[in-house]
């Protein structure tokens, strides 16, 4: 910014200053404004341009001054005076069209009622034809674009040419005049995204369990271990919850305690009353433990990134395990990531070796939202106990697809579709 002042500045009683900022659309009546304001300029009284880099390139190209010489004033009023004669020489071609429309629109009203002929000699052409748009022109022909098709023989429409040809306003393209004229819009929706973050709470700090590193190197999956659970029971805190009773979901898909743990109770809330739906960590990082005789995938164990990191090196080592990375599919153009077999650290793995119904709770509890085929959307029904197709004899049939008496191969005796909804929509 630069800043450039005329006049002394007096020690008065009533000094005043006044500070002009020039944009790119300065006209002349902002600085006859400042100046009307300011009579002792020169007496008490001083101005000052604040002027930006590209303004001030402006003003130099206008006067032709290079960068050693020092703008002044008088350059800040010439280019001030030109940009205000730029901006009506623009202007000209919208004044003359709405001037020559009110001259051939005035007299169609004659009488006290419109007559349908009447009301259509209102209407204007909506596009322009091809020979209009591209007929060849003269050099000395092509600034007049609309005039020629005007009545000359108008009087008022002839002052409206002259005064046009007086700004040198003679360009009457419809690109120029688009970039003017008023755009009747439909109404539209302003909306400023408010984003709200849940409440600062403290952090649980990570810990690995001892338990959970002795089974990445060993493979064996210790009874009663206090370093994992349910995958489904971890949700007992979130608003989903309540809508079910998580422990009956089959005991196949675990996590670990450090994964379920992000963040502790708000102080001042009673102890179990707290909702942890924005504090539930995303599914990153599965291990896969075969059984004990070593024939297929016997549970999955989500662990936290945190776990994940520190036990690297040992499921490198040991290959009791496996290791891998998984994301929920969350949009139907992504690859589905269910068989494990992006990323493998540790033992060697084999898709066919995991349980479909394993497959099924490990995307219902990550959050996604696809399925590959309508084999799979009718193998997760089974599991789920909902609707297929026609009920049979004897069943009956809930609103929301859930048959009763329980059906479901997963032994679910009430409906989980407002829990799935609910940790599907508001918490994944």
């Amino acid at each position: 910014m630069q800043s450039y002042s005329r006049g002394t500045d007096l020690k008065l009683p009533r000094t005043y200053k006044a500070a002009v900022t020039l944009g790119s659309h300065l006209c002349k009546d902002t600085l006859t404004q400042a100046y009307m304001r300011m009579r002792l300029l020169g007496r008490g009284q001083a101005i000052h341009f604040i002027v930006p880099e590209e303004i001030a390139t402006k003003i130099r190209e206008r006067t032709g001054k290079n960068l050693a010489n020092p703008i002044e004033v008088t350059d800040v009023l010439c280019w001030s005076i030109g940009e205000t004669w730029d901006d009506l020489k623009r202007s000209m071609p919208l004044w003359a069209v709405q001037g020559h429309r009110y001259e051939t629109h005035k007299y169609l009203l004659q009488g006290a009622a419109t007559t349908l002929s009447q009301a259509n000699m209102f209407l204007e052409e909506e596009a322009q034809n091809l020979e209009h748009r591209y007929r060849p022109l003269s050099q000395g022909n092509r600034g007049i674009g609309l005039i020629k098709d005007w009545d000359m023989t108008n009087k008022n429409i002839c002052k409206v040419v002259q005064r046009c040809k007086d700004f040198g306003a003679t360009a009457f393209g419809s690109a120029a005049l688009s970039e003017e004229q008023e755009r009747e819009l439909a109404p539209e929706v302003e909306e400023e995204r408010q984003i709200e973050r849940p409440p600062r709470v403290k952090a649980y700090a990570h810990v690995l369990d001892p338990d959970l590193e002795r089974l990445a190197i060993t493979g064996i999956l210790p009874q009663n271990a206090m370093a994992w659970g349910k995958a489904f029971t971890a949700l007992g805190s979130t608003s989903a919850g309540a809508l079910f009773t998580l422990g009956n979901f089959p005991p196949d898909l675990l996590c670990t305690l450090d994964y379920v743990r992000t963040v502790k109770d708000p102080p001042g809330i009673a102890r179990g009353s707290f909702i942890s739906d924005s504090f539930q960590r995303p599914v990153q990082w599965v291990m896969s433990i075969r059984g004990p005789n070593g024939d297929g995938v016997h549970r999955l164990l989500i662990l936290s990134s945190f776990e994940a990191n520190q036990l690297i090196g040992s499921v490198k080592a040991a290959k009791k395990v496996t290791l891998q990375f998984f994301a929920p599919r969350a949009n139907a153009s992504f690859a589905s990531l269910d068989k494990l077999e992006l990323f493998n650290v540790g033992r060697s793995f084999n898709s066919e070796s995991l349980p479909r119904s394993l497959t099924a709770q490990l995307n219902l509890f990550a959050g996604s939202l696809y399925l590959r085929s309508f084999h799979e959307y009718g193998e997760l029904c089974d599991f789920l106990g909902l609707l297929q197709g026609k009920a049979k004899k004897g069943q009956r049939v809930a609103p929301d697809g859930f048959i009763t008496p329980p059906v479901g191969r997963w032994g679910l005796t009430t409906s989980p579709v407002s829990f799935l909804r609910t940790l599907l929509m508001k918490i994944r």
